[in-house]
């Protein structure tokens, strides 16, 4: 309700990009999962109101550079690569040539993973990952191997979950990618330390808000869309002014 309101009442269009946090895509019930039809309805409302949805790689590039960042930008991410990534999101995303990181716990792959929810869900295997990064506009990225919560790690096992993912990823395409997602969106000073020293460009966490020229790079907020986006009216305040001023408001 609170985010329906401040989208009537506030500025519409400011120099600030929206990076969205998707999980899992079916029909499963748990409340990370989005089901298809909001999904190819969010999909359509980006395209239908004149969003720049743009790689998340090129908008680095934008942030690093001191670019100022159009208007209703968007980058698409996905965490944890469930296996409703690969059977309704990646169809539509390869189908419409839509630009989206899809970032692995490598050591998970073919597994599955218990949310606080208690659903296990079934992850993919590395045919359907390969699938995903081998088509254009579409990027696999290491999201860790075991998908541990940084705060709980010591400096070298975060160095070997941080190279350890990497090396898979760089050994299944061929080349190093220098973009990372925190598992559960946790870090720690010694996270950044050892992103920083391995060569990384930009790490992104789970904390809501937009992202600005300017921003460290190493901790990018990002605004996750689970079950509750149920309307189009949320999920556009998750995209601007609204979800920033929530988020300032709740850190302040």
């Amino acid at each position: 309700m609170i985010l329906r309101i401040l989208l009537a009442l506030g500025p519409k269009n400011i120099h600030a990009a929206s990076i969205l946090l998707y999980h899992n895509i079916g029909r499963d019930g748990a409340y990370l999962t989005v089901t298809p039809e909001n999904f190819v309805a969010q999909i359509n409302f980006l395209h239908d109101r004149g969003y720049h949805v743009v790689s998340l790689r090129d908008l680095i590039d934008d942030l690093r550079h001191g670019h100022t960042i159009k208007s209703k930008t968007v980058a698409l991410t996905f965490d944890d690569g469930f296996c409703g990534q690969y059977e309704f999101a990646f169809p539509l995303l390869s189908q419409h040539h839509i630009p989206a990181t899809f970032f692995i716990a490598t050591g998970l792959v073919g597994k599955s993973l218990r949310l606080s929810s208690g659903h296990d869900l079934p992850l993919m295997g590395w045919e359907q990952i390969w699938e995903i990064g081998s088509t254009p506009h579409l990027e696999v990225a290491p999201h860790s191997k075991s998908h541990g919560e940084f705060t709980a790690l010591g400096y070298d096992k975060i160095l070997d979950e941080v190279r350890g993912s990497r090396a898979a990823v760089e050994e299944k395409f061929g080349h190093r990618s220098n973009l990372f997602a925190y598992p559960r969106g946790k870090w720690t000073p010694e996270a950044i330390e050892i992103l920083k020293a391995e060569g990384f460009d930009a790490v992104v966490t789970v904390h809501q808000g937009l992202v600005r020229a300017g921003d460290d790079p190493f901790i990018l907020h990002r605004d996750t869309i689970d079950s509750s986006v149920t309307d189009l009216k949320l999920f556009e305040a998750r995209l601007g002014w609204p979800i920033d001023f929530m988020a300032k408001l709740l850190h302040c």
